[in-house]
């Protein structure tokens, strides 16, 4: 437990380990160093707060719709990671500094709606900062369509072909 005080607030490290675990940030201004989503469905809450790093690990899912509260300094995805499309509500995740992309990474679309020809899902003012190939592992996908593009200027976009495909023997 940080005790409360005025101004900023630092904090080394949160862990989100469970899942469907909530961070509510009742802080007008915390700053924490490094937080770590190891569960799928976490989410943050309560006022915004800078983060210098968020990283997902092989057990985490990321989902912009549920960080919207967050400064992100610089995004790391370690493998096994999820990345989950909510076509419904999926906001681009902005990141001031860099991402780093493992070798695989699942990913997710889910929601109600087709998923449009071009969807942002995160920027990285930094750019792509580990030029490893990564492999992007659709699964639970609502249209077997969708691709993740990733540019080299550090944007990830789930792509989705539109129209009618005719697989012919």
């Amino acid at each position: 437990m940080v005790p409360r005080h005025d101004g900023d607030v630092p904090v080394k490290s949160v862990s989100l380990d469970g899942a469907g675990a909530t961070f509510s940030n009742g802080y007008d201004t915390l700053h924490v160093a490094e937080l770590i989503i190891n569960a799928p469905g976490v989410s943050v809450s309560g006022n915004p707060m800078t983060v210098d790093k968020l990283t997902v690990t092989g057990n985490g899912e990321l989902q912009s719709g549920r960080l919207q509260t967050l400064d992100i300094g610089a995004l790391e995805l370690l493998s096994g990671a999820t990345l989950t499309v909510d076509v419904d509500d999926c906001p681009a995740l902005n990141v001031s500094g860099g991402l780093t992309l493992p070798g695989t990474v699942t990913f997710n679309t889910t929601g109600t709606t087709k998923p449009p020809p071009s969807l942002l899902l995160i920027t990285a003012s930094g750019g792509i900062t580990d030029a490893a190939p990564c492999q992007w592992i659709p699964a639970k996908v609502i249209s077997s369509a969708s691709r993740i593009m990733v540019s080299p200027s550090g944007e990830v976009w789930l792509k989705t072909a539109q129209g009618t495909l005719l697989i012919l023997k």
